[in-house]
């Protein structure tokens, strides 16, 4: 969290790895949500979008791209990102 803080010039504060222990609360009071060109997303939606804000950090996920991309959507996203990836220090094909 750190570093990702230091990239984007934002001062760290020990609070960010408890975000988890507030989300319930904010997401309670939420209603519908207006998006791009207006368009509305319902409340229980919207929730389900940020369920893992009620989630602790957690490192295991990281690799479930490998089992869970079909080969076509690996393609689609190596063109989109180009070389960006390599460039960023990251695994560039699965």
């Amino acid at each position: 969290m750190r570093i990702t803080c230091d990239f984007v010039s934002l001062q760290f504060n020990d609070r960010m790895l408890c975000y988890h222990a507030r989300a319930k609360e904010r997401l309670v009071g939420t209603g519908d949500r207006s998006v791009f060109n207006g368009a509305r997303i319902i409340r229980q939606v919207w929730s389900g979008m940020h369920a893992n804000t009620m989630r602790s950090p957690d490192a295991g996920p990281i690799e479930r791209w490998r089992t869970e991309m079909t080969e076509a959507e690996r393609r689609v996203f190596a063109e989109a990102s180009g070389r960006l990836l390599g460039k960023l220090g990251y695994e560039e094909s699965g």
